[in-house]
């Protein structure tokens, strides 16, 4: 789940969890994320605390690039037999602040 300024949900690709896990396993990851916009007119994001960044020609199209990279981030560590961030394997929030 992606969550704006705005409190927007996007929802993204990856496995969710029932309800009962959410509430009941585990506490949901909080990904905090800056969105700026660059002197072009595209955008760009980046995590505060972790390696993903994304950009296009708006902030939504910037955001779900970051969620695609994230993805195949995960994809190919496994495929590679890497490690990864253990909260891509579960459902996470992504906070999305303006600059």
């Amino acid at each position: 789940m992606i969550r704006n300024n705005n409190s927007r949900v996007i929802k993204s690709n990856f496995e969710k969890a029932s309800l009962y896990k959410l509430q009941n396993t585990y506490q949901m990851k909080i990904i905090e994320a800056t969105i700026e916009q660059a002197i072009d007119g595209g955008y760009g994001v980046y995590c505060i605390d972790q390696p993903y960044t994304g950009m296009g020609d708006s902030s939504e199209t910037a955001k779900k690039n970051m969620i695609e990279a994230m993805q195949f981030h995960k994809r190919t560590c496994i495929e590679e037999g890497l490690s990864y961030p253990e909260f891509l394997n579960e459902p996470f929030e992504v906070i999305f602040k303006s600059e």
